[in-house]
């Protein structure tokens, strides 16, 4: 009986530990991509774009992390980052693709 209520006290807790990695992943990573690194860009792309909590999901910031790594002129852009960009922006309809556009403007002049 123990061991029963562990495992269900463990399965009700997944989930928000899940969620509470996620949070701390896109803080970690914003500082770092806030400052033009590139690998925590991507990293803040793929959490927000991917996420299971809806408190950190964001499918547009995502996208928009994904055209600013474009805009960058990073000499780490290769064809992954094409790709993600079409793969996780292609998802947004053509009115959030244009607000993700605008937001990587605003995020580029920020940083660079």
């Amino acid at each position: 009986m123990v061991r029963l209520f562990a495992l269900v006290l463990l399965l009700v807790t997944m989930p928000t530990l899940a969620f509470a990695d996620d949070a701390e992943r896109v803080e970690k990573h914003k500082i770092g991509a806030m400052k033009g690194d590139y690998q925590d860009q991507r990293n803040l792309a793929y959490t927000l774009s991917t996420s299971s909590d809806p408190f950190v999901e964001n499918k547009m910031l995502g996208c928009a992390w994904r055209k600013l790594i474009l805009l960058s002129g990073s000499q780490r852009i290769d064809a992954t980052d094409i790709q993600n960009e079409k793969f996780y922006c292609g998802k947004l309809s053509p009115e959030e693709q244009a607000v993700a556009t605008k937001q990587a403007e605003r995020l580029y002049k920020e940083i660079y």
